[in-house]
């Protein structure tokens, strides 16, 4: 009996454990399932796209108009809301092979236009429309050189221009950030980044010396100089935008090197 006893007693553990871990599965698979989508506003993209993409491309801001954000330096810039200053427009083309059928390469370009409620907004559409058609065209010329498609790429080509953001608008300027990708091939895509800045009155691009009243070749060697480049760029890897207080260079190739921000003439 006691041999029995010894034997018993652990066995009614075990079943004991076995019960708990029953009941517990039985709990999970009856709750109800919720899944959290994290959508971001604006392009969705193709499901030719590989998904892992999706981490190596910046994607846009998204604040209320006036909101307040703190930086990492625990300093306050303003933020502003797309929607409440415009909306965007998607324009998507796609390229297939004559022998096979098969898509050889498409683009998508989300454009920015302001709203009427904007001051001077049909000047501003204008200007931005016409720097579109550039990226549209440079894209039509890739579209006539891709002769392959996906049995020789791990993806179709594509080339995407995407909005990053809204940084500022002014009575004097308005500034947006987007984001020029392209896959031509390898395991990922390249990426771009280009800042557009507007005069308001004229609808015309601005460039870095009318904002500093710096001269480019010293502008280009201070802002090579402190991102610890060994040699001065130029201006097809630099460019910048404005926020209310500062104009904001940047190294085209983004995570290669940190901001230059310097405040912004009165």
């Amino acid at each position: 009996m006691r041999n029995l006893k010894t034997i018993l007693i652990p066995a009614a553990a075990v079943l004991a454990v076995l019960a708990v871990v029953l009941f517990t599965w039985q709990s999970a698979a009856s709750a109800p399932k919720t899944t959290n989508l994290n959508k971001t506003p604006g392009i969705i993209f193709s499901e030719l796209l590989l998904p892992e993409y999706a981490a190596d491309i910046p994607q846009a801001d998204s604040a209320n108009a006036s909101e307040m954000e703190q930086t990492d330096a625990g300093e306050s810039k303003k933020v502003y809301d797309l929607n409440a200053y415009g909306s965007i427009e998607e324009k998507q083309q796609k390229f297939f092979s004559s022998e096979t059928g098969e898509m050889n390469y498409y683009y998508t370009l989300e454009e920015y236009f302001f709203s009427e409620a904007l001051s001077n907004a049909s000047v501003l559409n204008q200007a931005l429309q016409q720097i579109y058609a550039e990226y549209e065209a440079a894209y039509l010329e890739t579209a006539q050189s891709a002769k392959s498609g996906p049995d020789d790429f791990l993806n179709t080509p594509f080339s995407l221009l995407k909005l990053l953001s809204l940084s500022y608008v002014g009575e004097d300027y308005v500034s947006l950030r987007f984001n020029d990708v392209s896959y031509y091939g390898g395991a990922n895509p390249d990426s771009c980044c280009d800042g557009i800045t507007l005069n308001c009155e004229t609808g015309e691009l601005v460039n870095a010396s009318q904002i500093t009243g710096i001269s480019d070749t010293e502008l280009l060697q201070e802002i090579s100089s402190a991102m610890g480049l060994k040699s001065t760029a130029g201006w097809d890897d630099l460019d910048f935008y404005l926020t209310d207080t500062e104009i904001v260079f940047f190294y085209r190739v983004p995570n290669f090197w940190e901001e230059i921000r310097l405040p912004r003439q009165a």
